[in-house]
């Protein structure tokens, strides 16, 4: 947990106060993206896998860190909580409009389905 020492933003410490210990991975995973972020990158192949993991696991966590580590500007409480639930609904409307994309051709395919003789 030498990890917890070297946090760096305000953002990822306001994270771990909130965060119980069931979640701890949570914290584990925002502070090797803001590690990586404070180098300026990633080191290996392996690294930069794992970088790339965590911003899309956490994309909203990922921007809030690398404001505070580029202009020093803190994301408080309550824009993190707006920001997540921006970003959930985000992907709940994309999630609905593939959902009906694929009932539409899954519509079209049983059409040619029938018009080619099957039930």
């Amino acid at each position: 947990m030498e990890y917890l020492a070297r946090i760096a933003t305000e953002f990822v410490r306001d994270r771990l106060k909130e965060t119980e210990w069931e979640n701890r991975r949570y914290i584990a995973d925002l502070c090797l993206l803001e590690s990586i972020m404070k180098r300026r990158g990633p080191s290996s192949a392996v690294e930069a896998m794992f970088f790339k993991g965590l911003q899309s696991v956490y994309p909203v966590e990922y921007e809030c860190i690398k404001k505070e580590l580029t202009s020093g500007e803190r994301t408080s409480q309550e824009e993190f909580v707006r920001l997540r639930q921006e970003w959930t609904q985000k992907k709940m409307d994309e999630e609905r409009e593939r959902s009906e994309r694929w009932a539409e051709q899954d519509k079209k395919n049983w059409e040619k389905w029938v018009r080619a003789g099957g039930r």
